[in-house]
């Protein structure tokens, strides 16, 4: 069974683990961790890097292929941060 209390998104995706130790240790470096993810406003499929741009919102991290898709999140975050029908 899924445990919701050892879950974390980055973007829109999901990542469940089996303790709270591990789930600490991919919020502590979540790019050390995480693998391809999908950029909010582009739906490009990237893996982010310690360059990407980046930006936290409602306590979810968000990874961006470029600063103009940032910037675009960050003008209506609302629009971008539920995922739609990809």
């Amino acid at each position: 069974m899924l445990d919701s209390t050892t879950r974390v998104f980055v973007n829109h995706e999901i990542y469940f683990f089996s303790n709270r130790g591990a789930l600490d240790r991919f919020r502590k470096q979540p790019l050390r961790y995480c693998g391809i993810v999908t950029d909010p406003v582009s739906r490009a499929r990237f893996r982010p890097t310690a360059r990407s741009p980046h930006r936290d919102y409602h306590g979810r991290p968000y990874f961006f292929t470029s600063d103009s898709t940032r910037l675009t999140f960050q003008a209506a975050p609302d629009s971008f941060a539920v995922r739609k029908g990809m």
